[in-house]
């Protein structure tokens, strides 16, 4: 009986999967998250895709990418930011023993010469706020839409650093940490502006 029903649910995995193939054969271009695209690997194999592109490749541990690219992958675009977050470890002691293993791909290949492409024009920030990350993105240009932009209302300026002594909490199992001073902080500063 056993048998039968590990036979049955193996063959309904596969109607399902054949299911799936037929709908995504339709589609111009799949959207999958690394993990999404890791658990539909017999998805994957049998659509062939050639094309991978990677949004936020900056954020995905290496060894994350590597297990949901597909055999059928001849060109990789990654997308993000090797100099902003780095992947998220689960394990805070594998961290400490192996520095580097929170390393993405896109960051590997970037500082092992890999040529890139980085994008100069920034289009968000008020240009007061952009010069405090000019030492990290030397050369960047501010776009002409954020060069006149209105100041907020109720503030005499749009960079602010308040000092405080309250120290942060820390949680030794992983890297959070968190402030309720600060926190009660940006909602005394939220109200302020409502």
């Amino acid at each position: 009986l056993l048998d039968e029903y590990c036979s049955l649910i193996s063959q309904l995995k596969k109607i399902r999967i054949h299911e799936e193939v037929s709908i995504c054969r339709n589609a111009d271009i799949l959207g999958l998250t690394v993990t999404g695209a890791a658990k539909n690997r017999a998805l994957l194999d049998i659509l062939k895709p050639s094309i991978v592109i990677v949004e936020e490749a900056g954020e995905i541990l290496e060894s994350h990418l590597i297990a949901s690219l597909p055999a059928s992958c001849k060109h990789l675009v990654m997308i993000g930011d090797h100099l902003q977050l780095r992947p998220t470890m689960a394990s805070y002691e594998l961290l400490q023993s192996q520095p580097n293993c929170d390393m993405s791909l896109f960051e590997r290949l970037v500082m092992g010469g890999v040529e890139f492409v980085r994008l100069n024009t920034q289009h968000r920030m008020d240009p007061r706020i952009a010069e405090l990350i000019t030492p990290t993105y030397p050369g960047l240009i501010n776009h002409h839409s954020v060069l006149n932009r209105a100041p907020i209302p109720g503030l005499n300026r749009n960079v602010t650093f308040l000092n405080h002594d309250m120290a942060e909490e820390s949680n030794l199992g992983n890297r959070s940490k968190s402030n309720l001073y600060e926190a009660n902080m940006i909602i005394g500063f939220a109200e302020l502006l409502l």
